[in-house]
């Protein structure tokens, strides 16, 4: 299958977040409750697009059309957030690649830093990679990170589904994973005079 790049026309407004699964149990005599988290969070958002011309509006539905509804599958993150805040904001040609091949859990392990003893990025940034299965796992750093000898083990959630091969490229910019529509539903736009038209669509990672 053909995974599409999501068209470059700013977005007027961005959700973004993740879904988490989690059981909860709460016990009818106290109320006491646990908790027990479940693997396979995913990314799921909207975006909305308004007063568009004429260009930019047939650009995007033309990409919507192409994705077929929820058959379709394409490249897309958190577009309030496409580059680190961290040191690395001024190295965006810099490659960092996986140290290893059993990077698991909320751990990963980079190198190719190019400054060491500074913050190379700071908790809230993102990143993606291909997971050891070829699917690209998108994840946010959730502490500082500051490189000691070129590498760095940075904490990343949502959990690593597949540990990555070792020397794997890390992106630090405009980072992504596969996402499709929520819904057939949402290959839909509105059009209103002078011809300015209006979308917004909604999407979740397509998990593999």
């Amino acid at each position: 299958m053909t995974i599409l790049t999501f068209p470059s026309i700013p977005a007027q407004s961005v959700q973004f977040g993740l879904q988490s699964r989690t059981q909860a149990f709460m016990s009818k005599l106290t109320s006491a409750t646990q908790t027990v988290r479940m693997a396979g969070a995913y990314w799921k958002g909207t975006v909305s697009f308004t007063n568009l011309e004429v260009a930019q509006a047939r650009e995007l539905q033309a990409f919507l059309v192409s994705l077929e509804g929820m058959n379709g599958r394409f490249y897309l993150g958190d577009l309030s957030n496409i580059a680190p805040s961290g040191y690395m904001a001024n190295h965006p040609s810099t490659v960092l690649s996986v140290v290893g091949g059993t990077n698991t859990g909320s751990s990963l392990v980079v190198d190719g830093f190019p400054t060491n003893g500074q913050v190379a990025f700071k908790a809230g940034d993102m990143i993606s990679f291909q997971g050891g299965g070829g699917y690209r796992e998108l994840k946010m750093i959730t502490a500082d990170a500051t490189p000691s000898g070129g590498s760095a083990t940075l904490t990343v959630k949502p959990n690593i589904r597949s540990a990555p091969a070792d020397n794997a490229a890390v992106t630090h910019q405009s980072a992504t994973c596969i996402m499709r529509l929520a819904s057939d539903k949402d290959g839909q736009w509105s059009v209103a005079p002078p011809i300015l038209s209006n979308m917004s669509l909604s999407f979740v990672e397509a998990v593999i």
